[in-house]
């Protein structure tokens, strides 16, 4: 359940940043950047910020997809996410998508892969409210909430 709930964590801000782009550099331990070369190798061009709770965010280019990666304060590496577009996405979600919001495009879309799951996330903004929606390669789609405890 904790996981779920990082994942969770994870999500919200992914989406938060992306829209926002207010990001503080932080300083990083020497466990968390072992974590990071060993999952990631020798990544130029890394930005850290801290995120929720007492996270640590890498945001840096592979292959010109803007990824981001997600450590605990001891070296753990909790997920990764990457930005996406509509055109990346595997072909049922892409379609169910396009179904489901008449072709409108998607804002802030987002792959999260962890040990827990594989999902995709997006905002859509609907008659002047933006809802952020979770979804699977399969072309399941559902409101996106924050599981409260």
């Amino acid at each position: 359940m904790k996981k779920f709930i990082f994942t969770t964590l994870i999500a919200v801000a992914s989406v938060v940043a992306m829209a926002s782009n207010i990001l503080e550099d932080v300083k990083v331990n020497y466990a968390v950047r072992q974590a990071f070369a060993q999952e990631f190798g020798n990544v130029k061009n890394v930005t850290w910020q801290k995120a929720s709770n007492n996270m640590l965010r890498a945001d840096f280019l592979v292959d010109e997809e803007k990824v981001s990666a997600f450590f605990s304060e001891d070296g753990n590496h909790v997920a990764t996410t990457v930005q996406k577009d509509l055109q990346t996405l595997p072909g049922k979600l892409r379609a169910a998508i396009k179904e489901k919001f008449n072709n409108k495009e998607p804002k802030e879309l987002f792959e999260l892969i962890s040990d827990e799951e594989h999902a995709y996330f997006f905002a859509m903004e609907e008659k002047g409210k933006t809802t952020v929606y979770k979804a699977f390669g399969s072309g399941t789609i559902r409101p996106f909430e924050i599981a409260k405890n």
